[in-house]
């Protein structure tokens, strides 16, 4: 009788791989921010009772699942952390050619105010990765505020895990996010985009601290496809600009070469017109500051929301690009209630056409307003 031993490692690892990875994972571009699989869908449906399940089929299996668990780390505790730390140094001592620590491929941080203790194992594991391709960090800080609101203030991604990163893995990073309200600082930034050349994909937050002193030679990132700015959740931010990002885009507006090989544009902030001329992408997607429901009165929505909208379709208007051939809103959350303003919807969609540029909505038609029989207005989207 044939033993699951005896069968080509070809023939059953994919099947494992198949039942463990949790489809478009590892993918080392960012996953298209219209759809409505979020990532948090991803984490929610691995299925922990399966790879359970698998671990004690026999120890072959064991240790090909134990290898495929490990691919993808979504640290969401201390705890957590802790035991991950100790797993691969340990795994690093007893197997010198094959520690556990090198199959990792990727990374989401996702710590509440974590403590210096948590943030020195983060150190630790990122010393025992050297193949990580995907590093996410979504760590979130809450404080009370001295009339008792919790407040989301800034924080900087500590040096010492930058350090780490780079030291191991710089040569197989391909794509790095901060995605909440812990940043990098402009040295650290610099060193991450300056050492880790290979990335394609970059999504930031923001950026922590100030710019005290300019590169002394141009930034050029060769391989960066996606590049992907946002604000934080604050609708003062929002209207006013976010200067650090701004920032961050007129030092890559210098010349078409910094950035060859760009192909995506995402983000709110009010966009560098000079970065815009530069490198004109094709596709330029708008989204919410918070992708929650919100209901506030209209003069506050149209100050805050309509009014940072349309200077923003100004820019990327008065930018003449000649490549672009979409520009595309995710009309949800803070920017749900666009269809209400018609008149606004009708121009800009006019304005685009006339161009040849497609104006969209979240599900990819383009914003058109008809009258109706009555000869009103209304708000309506409609396939081409």
């Amino acid at each position: 009788m044939v033993t699951l031993r005896d069968l080509p490692v070809e023939l059953w690892r994919p099947i494992l791989a198949s039942l463990v990875r949790s489809p478009g994972v590892l993918s080392s571009d960012r996953q298209d921010p219209f759809s409505e699989v979020r990532d948090i869908v991803i984490f929610l449906n691995r299925d922990v009772k399966t790879h359970s399940a698998l671990l004690l089929v026999c120890k072959v299996w064991h240790n090909v699942v134990i290898e495929l668990i490990h691919e993808h780390l979504h640290l969401t505790s201390a705890e957590q952390v802790a035991i991950i730390a100790n797993r691969f140094e340990e795994s690093r001592r007893h197997s010198i050619k094959h520690p556990l620590g090198t199959c990792t491929r990727r990374i989401d941080f996702q710590l509440s105010n974590p403590s210096d203790q948590c943030l020195n194992a983060l150190v630790r594991i990122l010393r025992c990765t050297p193949n990580i391709e995907i590093l996410v960090n979504s760590n979130y800080y809450m404080a009370l505020n001295p009339t008792f609101h919790i407040t989301p203030p800034q924080a900087q991604t500590r040096t010492e895990i930058i350090n780490a990163l780079l030291e191991t893995c710089s040569s197989s990073l391909r794509r790095i996010e901060w995605t909440s309200n812990e940043y990098p600082s402009w040295s650290d930034l610099m060193h991450v985009l300056q050492t880790a050349t290979g990335i394609t994909s970059l999504t930031l937050a923001n950026i922590y601290g100030n710019l005290t002193e300019r590169p002394s030679h141009y930034l050029t990132l060769p391989n960066l496809k996606t590049l992907v700015l946002g604000d934080s959740p604050s609708f003062s931010h929002a209207s006013l600009g976010n200067v650090p990002l701004n920032a961050f885009l007129t030092m890559l507006a210098k010349s078409p070469e910094q950035l060859p090989s760009l192909q995506r544009l995402e983000g709110f902030s009010p966009f560098s017109p000079d970065f815009l001329r530069t490198h004109g992408p094709k596709r330029i997607g708008i989204f919410p500051i918070s992708e929650d429901p919100v209901g506030v009165p209209q003069a506050i929505f149209s100050a805050y929301i309509m009014k940072p909208l349309e200077d923003l379709l100004c820019q990327i208007d008065e930018s003449q690009l000649p490549k672009l051939t979409q520009v595309r809103i995710r009309n949800i959350g803070t920017l749900a209630n666009i269809t209400e303003h018609p008149l606004f919807l009708q121009r800009w969609w006019k304005r685009w056409d006339s161009r040849g540029v497609r104006f969209d909505d979240k599900d990819g038609r383009p914003f058109n307003l008809v009258s109706s029989e009555s000869d009103s207005v209304h708000d309506n989207v409609r396939r081409p």
